[in-house]
């Protein structure tokens, strides 16, 4: 009996009525993909106009970068700065900025610099008297892959419904190739990047704004300062100019952050600000 059993089962696999689950499994991961495809298009259209706009303020937003580029970029943009560059564990960049600077000149310095590196994400950040550091990283361009559906654990699959998956598999990626024809391939690679260079509070164009805020300009808040930046939250800390309160501060902020914490004793301060949800977009 068993081994007509075992006839038997092999019979139906390979009986017209029924499809192999594997190629069921792979149309279903196919399917996922192009449908995940088809969302990035439609999103890139709907957000043409703000990805162009973003890419005129950061032209140089989600180009590759290799540490000779970064190097490179730093050492047009500005004199005196030091940088050194590896490759991180996740396929990104480390990226490290010394000078010899004073704060004042170290935030305008790197507010030159983030209009050339806008894919770098400070961690933090040191501007004293006898110079400044910074430290950031650059994550490793790429999309988002799509997970794969997953297997629906049965044995036996109509090959009706094989079939059906087949011919929506079909329309999507007739549906997707032409929306690709609509898509220009730079806005398309770029554009987020660009977005997120422009906007994002974690991004170094926003960060250095904040140090510049601090420590620079012809009337600093602060002589000295520490950053560090959290996603979700900026802490500086360090001295206070002659004659500044910490209080001071609170107007250079207000539009884009909310103070978490504040407090200050004999000359020295801490501020710590959390982005506001409207200042990423």
């Amino acid at each position: 009996m068993r081994p007509a059993l075992a006839l038997l089962v092999a019979a139906a696999f390979t009986s017209p009525g029924c499809a192999d689950p594997s190629e069921l499994k792979a149309l279903h991961a196919k399917k996922a993909s192009l449908e995940s495809e088809r969302a990035v298009q439609q999103q890139l259209l709907a957000d043409e106009d703000l990805y162009r706009s973003a890419l005129k303020k950061a032209p140089q937003a989600g180009m590759p970068l290799d540490p000779a580029e970064v190097t490179a970029r730093v050492t047009r943009t500005t004199s005196g700065v030091a940088v050194s560059v590896d490759r991180s564990a996740n396929g990104g960049l480390g990226v490290s900025l010394v000078g010899p600077a004073s704060p004042g000149r170290a935030a305008v310095a790197l507010s030159q610099l983030a209009l050339h590196l806008p894919d770098l994400s400070l961690a933090s950040a040191s501007l004293g008297a006898d110079g400044f550091t910074a430290r950031g990283h650059v994550e490793k361009p790429g999309p988002a892959l799509a997970k794969a559906a997953p297997a629906g654990g049965r044995t036996f699959v109509p090959l009706t419904e094989v079939r059906k998956l087949r011919e929506e598999v079909a329309a999507l990626e007739r549906e997707v190739q032409a929306a690709r024809s609509k898509v220009e391939a730079d806005l398309a690679e770029r554009g987020p990047a660009a977005v997120r260079a422009v906007q994002s509070p974690d991004r170094f164009r926003q960060q250095a704004a904040v140090v510049q805020a601090l420590v620079g300009g012809p009337s600093p808040v602060a002589a000295t300062a520490e950053f560090a930046f959290d996603p979700a939250l900026v802490t500086a800390r360090g001295t206070l100019a002659p004659g500044r309160k910490v209080m001071d501060a609170l107007p250079l902020f207000k539009a884009d952050y909310d103070v978490q914490s504040m407090s200050e004793n004999a000359g020295r301060f801490e501020l710590k600000l959390s982005p506001r949800a409207t200042a990423s977009r």
